[in-house]
């Protein structure tokens, strides 16, 4: 039986078009216009375009121009709907969409990495979420359907993330609701926990980096308004010295970036909850936006426990898995990227056995040989010391060469407690490799998941009887630096018969 824009089911033995909700007009008319406030109003306002242009036009035609844009972006965005269409033939899905000239684009089940299922404040009053799937080394979902049933979504996320089932097209009915299955939770986040989260992460530091553009727009107001109303002399004649009030500047700016990061902290992982289903790893969050991704253990590549500098005081960190084609930096705030928040050790030892069987978070590490603090501190000092030296001999002021000698014990220092933070392991199912410096980071993964091994040698190191080995990954590239001779040809060796056997 066909079917329409109600996302009616269509027949078992002929997969039929679907069509998103009519709903689904609105919500790509709102896309469109986030997007293009997103590419431009940024770009306007950071160079100091925008004052010029707000200034030779008037409100009716600011008016009139965003008429105009909102007229166009609904015209395009009722095409788009009227030729978006999907179905899932023999575990293959199918879109075809286009404004004027019509694509189709085919993702096979087995080809597929990701898997998202987001439903945002706005889809909740209509039943309604955004389904989005992408493969391997794909900067984002090359296929999205922004507007069907859950129970639709979740039919298309059981039959493409597991291709040894059956893959027909029979969709649940619309009066019928499938009952979600029971999952054992292997995790449920607890408030505490989540404002730990908060304050061990980097949310609010790259939100101040995406705010960049402002900065200079933003400074120029304060600036003018500290001006006008003389805020900073009422505040140093409060605080008594200038020195008192600086400081009292600084921690309320830290306090509002901690605040900051617990917040987007609470929106994102807000119920948390990791379940197994079906052989399969599947996550549900968010506040606002709530979320659920999967996580097909065949293709998990790594795991990584990370703590920041702040989530080892708080004893707080969370764990990163993996994929074929994922980033290798850490993108914690980005969508795609399957974490697990506010774990403590212990937690996260457990988790990482779900994940991998007979894996050790705690294994003892070797440390890399001394010489790599030693060459390290050189190629950086060089930098600084012909920097400092410059200043000197610019400034001809000697004073330049004290701060010099005081930046290079810093250095050292820090040089000589990285050196203390990494190390690696190897036993009979897993390769570890840890690095950081007030933080860290511990990666894990099985070494026959290596694409690629290299090992290395420069002039100094062949002297020194050390080598660097590299190991490349689908998720990324893992190297162990200046490692005693015996033990790097060892880890390759190992490696390679992993490799080699399978």
């Amino acid at each position: 039986m066909p079917t329409g824009p109600d996302n009616t089911a269509p027949a078992a033995s002929a997969p039929a078009w679907l069509r998103l909700s009519p709903w689904s007009v609105v919500f790509i008319l709102l896309a469109r216009i986030a997007r293009f406030i997103r590419e431009n109003i940024p770009l306007l306002l950071g160079a100091g375009v925008g004052a010029a242009v707000f200034e030779g036009i008037g409100p009716a035609e600011i008016a009139l121009a965003s008429a105009v844009l909102v007229l166009i972006a609904s015209v395009t965005s009722i095409i788009h709907y009227r030729r978006f269409r999907f179905r899932l033939d023999d575990g293959v899905l199918v879109v075809q969409r286009g404004l004027l000239e019509r694509q189709e684009l085919k993702l096979q089940a087995g080809r597929i990495q990701h898997i998202s299922i987001q439903q945002p404040l706005y889809m909740r009053p209509f039943g309604l979420v955004r389904f989005g799937a992408e493969t391997p080394g794909s900067a984002a979902a090359e296929i999205e359907l922004p507007g069907i049933r859950r129970d639709i979504a979740q039919h298309l996320r059981d039959r493409l993330s597991d291709t040894g089932e059956d893959s027909g097209a029979t969709f649940p009915s619309p009066t019928v609701p499938s009952a979600p299955p029971e999952s054992p939770i292997l995790f449920r986040i607890t408030p505490r926990d989540l404002t730990l989260h908060g304050l061990a992460s980097n949310y609010a530091y790259v939100m101040a980096a995406a705010l960049s553009p402002f900065l200079h727009r933003i400074e120029r107001f304060f600036a003018e308004h500290l001006e006008q109303t003389d805020i900073w002399e009422r505040l140093v004649t409060a605080t008594g010295s200038p020195f008192a009030t600086a400081t009292l500047v600084v921690a309320a700016l830290v306090l509002s970036l901690v605040t900051i990061s617990v917040i987007v902290s609470w929106l994102r992982f807000h119920g948390f909850v990791l379940t197994r289903e079906n052989g399969r790893f599947a996550q549900r969050s968010g506040l606002l936006n709530r979320q659920e991704q999967i996580l097909d253990p065949a293709k998990l590549q790594a795991v990584e426990w990370i703590q920041t500098a702040v989530g080892r005081a708080v004893r707080r960190g969370h764990l990163i898995c993996r994929q074929f084609g994922a980033a290798a930096v850490p993108q914690e705030t980005g969508n795609r990227t399957f974490l697990v928040p506010g774990l403590d050790p212990g937690r996260a030892r457990r988790l990482s056995g779900e994940f991998w069987p007979q894996v050790t978070p705690d294994v003892s590490l070797n440390r890399v040989h001394p010489f790599y603090r030693r060459s390290l501190f050189i190629r950086i000092g060089l930098i600084i010391t012909a920097f400092g030296g410059a200043l000197s001999a610019a400034s001809r002021e000697p004073v330049w060469l004290l701060g010099l000698a005081g930046v290079l014990c810093g250095l050292w220092l820090l040089v000589y407690q990285h050196w203390r933070t990494v190390g690696w392991a190897i036993d009979r199912h897993y390769a570890y490799f840890r690095n950081g410096l007030l933080g860290r980071r511990l990666i894990m993964f099985p070494p026959q998941n290596a694409q690629r091994v290299e090992l290395t040698q420069s002039w100094f190191q062949r002297r020194r009887k050390v080598a660097t080995v590299t190991l490349s990954l689908p998720s990324g590239t893992v190297v162990f630096p200046f490692l005693p001779e015996t033990d790097a040809r060892f880890l390759v060796n190992v490696a390679a018969y992993r490799i080699e056997s399978g």
